[in-house]
C-alpha cells in the first residue's frame, strides 16, 4: 500500500487526472466557505439582525464592567440602581466579552432574582429591560419569575398577611413592647381601671350612654357632666347656642336633659376594648362586652346602611365611629385566621356603601348626608372607617379614596403642618392632628412636608402643656399621629402627654377609672383609654 491508500497495481495518466480533479475541488470550496464569512461579516457590521438568536450580542446598556473593555467603570451610577447583575441567555447564545456558553453552569446562581431574558425581543425592548448590578458577570440558563413587590407602604405601619397591623394587642410579649415604646405600669393599670369602668358602666342591652348604670345598678346621677358649653358647640363646629343643643339631647334621651351620642359613646367603648385584646370571638375578659355592643350597633342601623342617633348634630360622628368599630370587628376576626360573623361584616359593608355613597363633592363629610362642604373633625372618623374596612377585605372604590386624597390635601398648609377645620389656614390643635394621622395612616405621605411640619407644630404643643389642658379627642389623635411619626419627638411627646393623662384620671368612687373634661365622661374614658393603648393598638413592627 503506497501513501494514497492504493495498493495492487500501477498509477496511470487516469489516476493522476483523478488525483488533480478532487484536489482543485478542495480548492474550491475552501474559497467558497472564505467568500461566505467575508459576506457575513460585511452585513453583521450593517446591522443586519436576521439571525439574532445566534449571534444577539448583550447591549451596553446591561453589560458589566467586563464586558465593556476600555471603558471605565461608573461607580456612582451603579450605586443608583438595586443591584447589577448580568442579564440571563438561553444556552448556545452568544455574549460578547462575557463566558462561553459551557461555562454557564459553573457561574450561573438559582437564586438571582432576575429572570431569563426571552429572546424573541428586538434589541431595542431588551436595553430597556431594568437589571441590578453586579461585580462580574453572572448568568442563569431558568429561574423562576420575581415575586411581585407589595404595594409602598408606610414605612412606619405595615398591614402583612397573618395579625398584620393587629398583632401587638394579644402578642405574649406585650408588657415588654408597652415598655420599649414609651409606656409604663402606670400607664397600663390606667387602662385596665378605664377598661373596668366602662364594664361597670354598660347598659343591659349592650350600650353606652349617659344613662349609665354602676355597679349599684343605679344611674350614675354624680356623674353628669351638665350641658355642652359655646366652647364645645364652636370646637365641634356647630352654629347652635347650647340651649339648643340641650333641647335635642332631652329629645335623645327621654327628657333627661343630658347630651349625649349614644351610638359614638357605644362604637368608641368597643374599640377600647378591642385596641386591648378583647374581641367578640376570643373569649377574653370583656369579650361579651364587645359582643353585646356591636350587636346594639347593628340593631340601630338603616335599611340604606345608616347608623344614625337622633341628634341630627352628630349623625356622621356617630356613623363613622360605628362602622369604624363594626369593620375593625370584622378586619380582627380575619387577621386571627377566621371569618367574619356574617352580621356583622353585612351591617360593616353597608355602613361603608353609605359612606361611599354620600361622600361630598369635595371629598369630605360633615353633619348631614344630603350636602355640604365637609370638615376635617367629621370625615377623619370616615376615613378611619374606610382604613379599617380595607383590612377586613371590604371593597373601597378608588375614587372614594382619590377625593378623601384631595379634600385633605386642600386643607393642609405644608408651610405651618396645620390642617384647616373646613378650609386651608390656621387650624386647631384637634384638626392638626387628625390631618396628621390620614396622612400618615390612610394616605402613606409620613414624609411629605404637610407630615413632618405638623409633628413640628405638635411638638411644641406638647411642651405648652396641652396633655394637662387638652380634651381628650385632641389628646387621643395627636397621641396616635405622634406614635406613627415615632423617633425624638414621639418620645417627647409621650413623656410629656402620658404622665399627664394618668393623672387626670379618677381614682375613687362611682367615678373611679374614668376621665370626664370637655365632652362626656363615656366618651372622655373611652378616648383617654385609647391613648394610653397606642403602645399596642398598631403594631409599627
Amino acid at each position: 500500500m503506497n501513501a494514497f491508500g492504493h495498493a495492487g497495481r500501477t498509477r496511470t495518466r487516469l489516476d493522476w487526472f483523478c488525483d488533480a480533479g478532487l484536489g482543485f475541488s478542495l480548492l474550491l470550496a475552501i474559497l467558497c466557505v472564505q467568500a461566505v464569512e467575508q459576506n457575513h461579516s460585511v452585513t453583521h457590521a450593517q446591522g443586519d439582525f436576521a439571525n439574532p438568536v445566534s449571534e444577539l450580542p448583550v447591549p451596553a446598556e446591561l453589560a458589566t464592567p467586563q464586558s465593556l473593555p476600555g471603558k471605565r467603570h461608573d461607580e456612582k451610577q451603579v450605586s443608583s440602581v438595586a443591584s447589577l447583575e448580568t442579564p440571563h441567555l438561553a444556552p448556545g447564545v452568544k455574549q460578547s466579552g462575557g463566558p462561553k456558553p459551557e461555562s454557564v453552569a459553573a457561574t450561573a446562581r438559582p437564586e438571582s432574582p432576575l429572570p431569563a431574558i426571552a429572546l424573541d425581543r428586538e434589541p431595542k425592548a431588551l436595553a430597556s429591560i431594568p437589571v441590578a448590578a453586579a461585580n462580574k458577570p453572572e448568568l442563569a440558563p431558568s429561574l423562576p419569575k420575581p415575586p411581585v413587590p407589595a404595594p409602598e407602604q408606610s414605612p412606619e405601619l405595615q398591614s402583612v398577611n397573618g395579625n398584620g397591623i393587629y398583632t401587638a394587642r394579644t402578642a405574649p410579649n406585650r408588657q415588654e413592647r408597652i415598655t420599649q415604646l414609651g409606656g409604663t405600669q402606670q400607664s397600663e393599670r390606667a387602662v385596665q381601671a378605664g377598661l373596668n369602668w366602662l364594664a361597670r358602666h354598660q347598659a343591659d342591652d349592650g350600650h353606652w350612654s349617659d344613662e349609665r348604670k354602676c355597679e349599684r345598678d343605679q344611674p350614675c346621677k354624680s356623674l353628669k357632666f351638665g350641658l355642652p358649653t359655646a366652647e364645645v358647640g364652636a370646637a365641634l363646629g356647630i352654629d347652635v347656642d347650647p340651649g339648643a343643643i340641650a333641647e335635642a339631647g332631652k329629645a335623645i334621651l327621654g327628657g333627661s336633659g343630658d347630651f349625649g351620642a349614644p351610638i359614638a359613646e357605644t362604637g368608641l367603648a368597643i374599640l377600647a376594648f378591642q385596641a386591648g385584646g378583647h374581641y367578640s370571638f376570643n373569649k377574653q375578659k370583656y369579650s361579651s362586652r364587645v359582643d353585646r355592643g356591636l350587636k346594639w350597633l347593628i340593631e340601630r342601623q338603616q335599611p340604606d346602611g345608616r347608623i344614625f342617633g337622633g341628634q341630627e348634630y352628630y349623625g356622621w360622628y356617630e356613623h363613622g365611629i360605628a362602622t369604624f368599630a363594626l369593620a375593625e370587628a370584622c378586619a380582627l376576626a380575619i387577621a386571627n385566621d377566621q371569618k367574619p360573623d356574617p352580621r356583622i361584616l353585612k351591617a360593616a359593608q353597608n355602613a361603608i356603601k353609605f359612606i361611599e355613597t354620600h361622600q361630598y363633592r369635595k371629598g369630605g363629610w360633615q353633619y348631614w348626608p344630603e350636602t355640604g362642604q365637609g370638615d376635617a373633625s367629621v370625615s377623619g372618623w370616615q376615613v378611619l372607617a374606610l382604613k379599617s374596612a380595607q383590612e377586613a377585605k371590604i371593597s373601597i372604590s378608588p375614587k372614594t379614596m382619590l377625593q378623601v386624597n384631595q379634600f385633605f390635601t386642600a386643607l393642609g398648609d405644608p408651610k405651618t403642618g396645620q390642617t384647616g377645620y373646613v378650609r386651608r389656614g390656621a387650624g386647631t390643635d384637634l384638626t392638626t392632628a387628625v390631618g396628621l394621622v390620614v396622612q400618615e395612616f390612610v394616605l402613606k405621605k409620613p414624609k411629605s412636608p404637610l407630615a413632618l411640619n405638623a409633628v413640628k407644630y405638635l411638638r411644641r404643643r406638647a411642651d405648652q402643656g396641652i396633655g394637662q389642658s387638652g380634651d381628650f379627642y385632641t389628646l387621643y389623635n395627636g397621641t396616635l399621629a405622634m406614635f406613627l411619626a415615632g423617633g425624638d419627638d414621639w418620645n417627647d411627646w409621650n413623656r410629656e402627654v402620658r404622665d399627664a393623662v394618668i393623672k387626670r384620671q379618677e381614682t375613687a368612687g362611682c367615678a373611679r377609672g374614668s376621665w370626664n373634661h370637655k365632652y362626656n365622661r363615656s366618651l372622655d374614658t373611652a378616648w383617654a383609654v385609647l391613648t394610653l393603648e397606642v403602645y399596642y393598638r398598631y403594631s409599627t413592627d
